[in-house]
């Protein structure tokens, strides 16, 4: 799908929602408002939704508050449904009946994964994030990019390259940044909001989470759990659990890290992180997930430990 038939499209119509995925991370939350902002200041008619609350730390952003949960028997019908870093229908959540409410769905998302599930389809499995994407839209929209969507569109190319230091991290990326930087992002604000604001609540399950660590195959494999018992004794928000995989993947050694987080006792969320050569979508994709080579996530509908089990016997076997 070229860049230009989207461009088109969003300029013909008026009334436009904006999808962001479930778990929302800096990506989706930032493209989304990165878009959604510029809209508004087209004189747009704009909704935004997602099927999870957005993260505190995301909440300094311009109209974060503006998100709402989908409810299908008070949706509204749209022009254009835009559903922003979300790789498939299962990442949608209580919003994929939006897929049913408008003239046009459109998908700009950056995992291999991507299903194509929508009219209008536009994945670039190279770009550094879908905030990186959501740049070159914005620019071709309106020629320019005021603070507001600076910031946003900076929070998600931040987040989704490790603050630049994962490979997806590009020249044209680094490109991008120069731009949001002259466009009025504070890089040492950023910084501080994004990577040095913790909740005591969150160092505290953070302590919880280490503990839970162990090794597999000769200190190639680590893995971490979070349960939902956890979560309430150190009175931490679900939302803060993001993150804490990088603790396990940043070992000497260690080549794949797995995080495991209790939903409920017959269903664990998956991230998976790999430093240089395994696969991590062709491991998520094992159990209907998917995402990126270095990145990646499932559910699975097991409890904790047996879907702990699972996942390190299917992992095992990329070592041998």
């Amino acid at each position: 799908m070229a860049i230009q038939e989207i461009i088109d499209t969003i300029k013909r119509y008026n009334k436009v929602a904006l999808v962001a995925h479930i778990n929302p991370d800096g990506d989706t939350t930032g493209s989304c408002l990165g878009l959604a902002n510029t809209l508004l200041d087209m004189g747009k008619e704009i909704k935004l939704y997602c099927h999870d609350s957005i993260p505190t730390k995301y909440a300094f952003v311009k109209n974060a508050d503006l998100f709402i949960k989908p409810e299908s028997n008070t949706l509204d019908t749209f022009d254009i449904v835009m559903f922003l870093d979300c790789s498939d229908i299962g990442r949608l959540g209580d919003s994929s009946c939006l897929l049913d409410r408008c003239k046009i769905s459109i998908n700009i998302d950056h995992h291999v994964s991507n299903t194509q599930y929508c009219d209008m389809n536009l994945v670039d499995e190279n770009a550094s994030s879908t905030c990186e994407m959501t740049f070159d839209i914005i620019q071709k929209l309106v020629g320019g990019i005021s603070q507001s969507v600076a910031e946003a569109i900076y929070m998600g190319i931040s987040t989704d390259t490790g603050n630049f230091s994962f490979s997806n991290t590009t020249a044209k990326t680094h490109n991008v940044v120069g731009k949001l930087i002259d466009a009025g992002v504070d890089v040492d604000k950023m910084s501080t909001v994004l990577y040095k604001n913790n909740s005591f609540e969150r160092i505290k399950l953070l302590a919880d989470v280490l503990n839970t660590l162990e090794v597999y195959i000769d200190g190639k494999i680590t893995c971490i759990s979070i349960t939902q018992e956890m979560i309430n004794r150190a009175g931490a928000k679900e939302t803060e659990a993001e993150g804490m995989i990088g603790f396990a993947r940043d070992i000497a050694g260690v080549e794949l890290a797995i995080l495991l987080k209790e939903s409920d006792s017959n269903t664990t969320k998956v991230s998976l992180r790999s430093k240089n050569y395994i696969d991590c979508n062709k491991l998520a994709q094992e159990f209907g997930g998917g995402g990126h080579k270095k990145a990646a996530g499932c559910i699975i509908s097991e409890n904790i430990q047996k879907s702990k089990e699972l996942l390190i016997a299917s992992a095992s076997h990329l070592f041998i």
